[in-house]
């Protein structure tokens, strides 16, 4: 439910779902009030919401497979 709400209130929402009760939102990061809000008024209980950062250097280990890799 979570992601139809996602998918009807943002624009081209850019996303990842790691388990049943996490989603990685990685768009309108600014506008994680109205986003809380929304899956509140449609019945989604949220239980944390944070904002996180990736350094260049995670993010490049991330996308070229990692340590194992270099």
């Amino acid at each position: 439910m979570a992601l139809t709400v996602l998918d009807k209130t943002m624009n081209n929402p850019e996303y990842k779902v790691v388990s049943d009760n996490t989603i990685h939102l990685y768009s309108d990061l600014n506008s994680m009030e109205t986003i809380a809000r929304t899956f509140m008024q449609n019945g989604i209980v949220v239980t944390e919401l944070s904002v996180m950062e990736q350094t260049l250097e995670d993010y490049f280990m991330t996308i070229t497979g990692g340590v194992s890799h270099v």
